[in-house]
């Protein structure tokens, strides 16, 4: 009796520290997969998904560098949003990073080459649209048909130049005419010739212009992170970071490894008697998903709280409101669906509980029925021997 409290005993401790650190991992697990994704600070910071905020830092370095002059700000603008693609935005992201943690001006001159890759996809996919769209539309391509089709209407508006005289230049220099009928010309070969002409007429142009956002661009964002170093300590908060990172994933690695350690440390207690060790492994996931559970509810009252606090249109209430919209649904949706499995794998291992108890009751009942057997047996074979003697 005494060994069976002590056992007892001992399978609540494991129960109560199982449970412990299960919810503890399953927390930090959630937190991983959503908010402290990546191991290092760079990866953090693309985690964070600020390719806005980088865009708008882009933006109000061009309405610094231009803000004598509408015209200019619309169409340097237009030129931006036309080349910084997402593959720009990281590789701005990058240099940003690189630039605070060493301590170093930004320079994004090395960012050119990705910039005029998408004004040369741009440009050739424009020519294709151009034809394919004339082709279906008119019989002769001329200055009238050119000046009349919408997409160089829109690439001569995107990037605030003009395409249809080296189209038609180009026209005259191959078929000795600016007027072509369709039928006399091949179109793939007019595309090619156009492609041509924009890579060496257009583009160099707009590449002109691509320079000057960079420059002005990395000048504007040296001064402000300038200014971020200064308002903050900016080496201090990644360094946190980056330990914070690596701290989280060793401690999540820990608690699966402590986790399993006490799950089979029921199983070495409860050797004789399984099914307990099923069943307390069971309830320590059922009262986990509880707490994720409640855990998850709790953080959709903070979000409604947070919103109603910092409903104001000022900068940082809607910094705050960018930061628990964009983060604490992802949250409280992983921290649900640890919730929904836990649960789901604990009542898996009650059942496996149940059943395992019967079956051990049955090979109990029918050791018990063997055992009566040869004793039964044993007393008819003494009886037998009495009457002879």
């Amino acid at each position: 009796m005494h060994r069976g409290k002590g056992r007892s005993f001992v399978g609540f401790l494991l129960t109560y520290f199982l449970t412990s650190i299960l919810v503890s991992t399953c927390i930090l697990v959630s937190l991983k997969c959503t908010v402290l994704k990546g191991n290092g600070i760079k990866e953090f910071i693309k985690s964070l998904d600020i390719g806005e905020v980088v865009q708008e830092v882009v933006n109000e370095s061009i309405k610094s560098t231009s803000s004598e002059n509408d015209a200019v700000v619309d169409s340097v603008n237009k030129l931006a949003d036309k080349i910084i693609t997402d593959d720009v935005i990281n590789e701005v992201t990058d240099v940003m990073v690189d630039s605070i943690i060493e301590d170093k001006e930004v320079d994004l001159t090395n960012v050119k080459d990705s910039c005029m890759d998408v004004v040369t996809e741009v440009s050739e996919q424009a020519v294709d649209d151009i034809l394919d769209e004339l082709k279906g539309s008119t019989s002769v391509i001329d200055a009238e048909a050119l000046k009349n089709n919408s997409v160089i209407q829109q690439y001569q508006n995107d990037f605030n130049i003009d395409v249809t005289t080296p189209i038609l230049e180009q026209m005259e220099n191959v078929y000795g005419s600016k007027s072509v009928e369709l039928k006399d010309i091949d179109i793939e070969e007019v595309k090619s010739e156009a492609k041509e002409a924009l890579k060496e007429e257009v583009i160099p142009n707009i590449e002109k212009d691509v320079d000057k956002l960079i420059n002005e661009t990395s000048v504007e964002v040296n001064k402000q992170i300038v200014t971020i170093k200064k308002e903050t300590n900016i080496k201090g908060i990644t360094k946190v970071i980056d330990w914070a990172l690596s701290a989280v994933t060793k401690a999540i690695i820990v608690g699966i490894f402590v986790t399993a350690v006490f799950a089979a440390l029921q199983f070495v207690v409860y050797k004789k008697d399984i099914n307990k060790a099923f069943k307390n492994v069971g309830i320590a996931g059922i009262i986990t998903s509880i707490i994720m559970l409640g855990i998850s509810i709790a953080i959709n009252v903070v979000l409604n709280i947070i919103k109603d606090v910092f409903g104001g249109q000022e900068a940082a209430d809607k910094v705050v409101n960018s930061i628990t919209d964009k983060y604490m649904p992802k949250v409280g949706g992983v921290v649900s669906t640890i919730a929904i499995v836990g649960f789901v794998v604990s009542v898996a291992l009650i059942i496996a509980a149940v059943i395992v108890k019967k079956k051990l009751a049955q090979k109990d009942e029918l050791f018990t029925t063997e055992d009566t057997f040869v004793e039964t047996q044993e007393v008819n074979e003494e009886s037998v021997e009495e009457d002879i003697m």
